[in-house]
């Protein structure tokens, strides 16, 4: 099955004309190190200090040849060099000696961890429209990251996606002290709506129960082809809009700046719940803090800006709810019966991320993801 949705996301990715990338910014070495890897049958054959992204191709410094040594990970060479030794090698390589490859050989372009930390809410306008009126909350994210061009699976619930920043850190670090070595990638914070709604405590938002549940399926979980390690990473992700859209047609357009927890404020937030629990398939996790530390390759997804599917619970679904709850449904409590009403009826117009859509967040100096959505055969979690 896996080899059949990674031809059809190939064949998908050739034929999809509104997708055709025009030039990708990537920022100078003085202000960012842009990483790469290109791939072949599945192994990672080059990591490339990027130069240039544009026309389908990216250019860039085979970092083994430089360092006359193979180097496949972009966080341990920059935990065995440090910045400065990084540039001093490159320094003596000229761009002329860079390697020029299909963008279609790019897969991850680092590897990462499977429990992650997530704001919601943290963009005004999103919180907005899920109704949450007393600022942004944190909750756990179990997925393992999978690649830019990877099919999402439909499931059978209401299939939404989240752009969004995410920070990695390059070495374990107590959230108390916030590092300066830390990495961005782009990723896909794909949700299923009806899952999440079914399990949200809808008397407390800001718990962040039932999210963990609704985000964590395979699959969900797609990143960008870049990993970039800036100087300054706060300044850098303030500089970033993230852009996101659906079969052509832009649906996220917001500038990260906007957020309203920044990565410190996540980070103390963070320590705060340290020992917080969410509910997630019969069992109760935590946020992934291991001796104290934010571990290393863990993501944290700093949340999405407005203009996901989900744009709240309408009027008329809360009193449908109501009726089906007064008309006899006392055996369940009134705000599972409005829940109810949404999912069917948003079932019913088709809004949703379906099969055959495909979902492109491009961003100038991160990279970007192109996902199909496929029909997937497992059951959902």
């Amino acid at each position: 099955m896996g080899r059949i949705l990674l031809l059809l996301s190939a064949v998908l990715f050739a034929v999809t004309p509104a997708l055709m990338a025009t030039a990708i910014e990537i920022a100078p070495r003085d202000e960012a190190l842009t990483f790469a890897r290109s791939y072949e049958n599945g192994i990672p054959q080059k990591l490339l200090l990027v130069i240039r992204y544009e026309n389908e191709t990216i250019t860039g410094i085979d970092v083994s040849q430089a360092l006359g040594r193979p180097v496949f990970d972009p966080i341990i060479l920059y935990n065995e060099l440090g910045r400065d030794a990084i540039l001093a090698a490159l320094e003596v390589i000229p761009d002329s000696a860079a390697v020029t490859l299909p963008v279609t050989s790019l897969r991850m372009p680092v590897g990462l961890g499977g429990s992650h930390i997530a704001a919601g809410a943290n963009f005004p306008a999103h919180a907005d429209d899920a109704e949450v009126e007393d600022g942004p909350f944190l909750f756990p994210k179990q997925a393992q990251p999978t690649h830019w061009t990877a099919p999402i699976p439909s499931g059978d619930g209401l299939l939404d996606y989240e752009a969004e920043l995410c920070f990695v850190p390059l070495r374990d670090f107590p959230p108390v002290r916030t590092t300066r070595e830390i990495g961005l990638i782009l990723c896909n914070d794909v949700t299923d709506r009806a899952l999440l709604l079914k399990h949200i405590d809808a008397f407390d938002i800001q718990s962040g129960q039932g999210f963990t549940t609704g985000k964590s399926a395979p699959g969900y979980l797609p990143v960008g082809n870049l990993f970039v390690i800036p100087m300054d990473v706060e300044s850098f992700a303030r500089s970033l809009t993230l852009d996101l859209s659906v079969n052509g047609e832009i649906r996220q357009s917001a500038l990260v700046l906007r957020m309203v927890w920044g990565l410190p404020e996540i980070l103390r937030q963070t320590e705060g719940l340290k020992d917080r629990r969410w509910a997630f398939r019969g069992t109760r996790i935590g946020l992934p803090i291991r001796n104290g530390r934010v571990p290393a390759r863990a993501m944290i997804m700093s949340g999405t800006p407005s203009g996901t599917v989900f744009e709240g619970i309408r009027t008329m679904h809360k009193v449908r709810g109501f009726l089906d709850y007064a008309l006899g449904g006392w055996d369940r409590p009134m705000q599972l019966w409005v829940m109810d009403r949404y999912i069917r009826e948003e079932q019913k117009l088709g809004r949703y991320l379906k099969p055959g859509d495909v979902v492109h967040m491009r961003v100038d100096r991160m990279g970007e993801l192109r996902n199909p959505v496929m029909v997937s055969l497992n059951s959902r979690p």
